[in-house]
């Protein structure tokens, strides 16, 4: 599966993702130390730096808070593999070595990489396996933070 283009992410919104969720708009929003505005449904989010407010730079889906069908058409959208089963060993097999590993609670790590030109990754996996949280953010998130 290849990563969806920079162009096409930039102009992606959270309807395009889980349509039919009830969706809010959000201004000063913050997330990796900077206020975003952009859309949330939950722990999902899509967001744009007030610097370039049409641009979307940050995606994160809640998977559990996503139906199979909204994680399916995410997948297809972004071009990257969110399957609720996934496994740690699973991850480290498909991406390699984590650029970081961060355990903000006990019974999870986050494992983030950096994917195709562009972007990272950051996936949330249960101790005792399954994806829970997902995030892509372009590397201008990083640098806008």
């Amino acid at each position: 599966m290849k990563p969806i283009d920079q162009k096409a992410f930039s102009k992606l919104r959270l309807p395009h993702l889980l349509p039919g969720k009830p969706v809010y708009r959000v201004w000063n929003f913050e997330y990796l130390g900077s206020h975003w505005l952009g859309h949330v449904h939950g722990f999902s989010h899509v967001l744009r730096p007030y610097s370039s407010p049409f641009r979307t730079v940050s995606i994160a889906i809640d998977m559990r808070d996503a139906s199979d069908e909204d994680l399916r058409r995410a997948s297809a959208r972004l071009g990257m593999h969110m399957d609720r089963s996934l496994t740690a060993q699973e991850c480290l097999d498909r991406y390699g070595a984590p650029l970081a590993t961060q355990e903000f609670a006990s019974d999870r790590k986050t494992f983030c990489f950096r994917t195709s030109p562009g972007y990272e990754v950051g996936l949330t996996i249960l101790n005792a396996g399954g994806l829970v949280y997902f995030t892509m953010d372009s590397e201008r998130a990083t640098r806008t933070s």
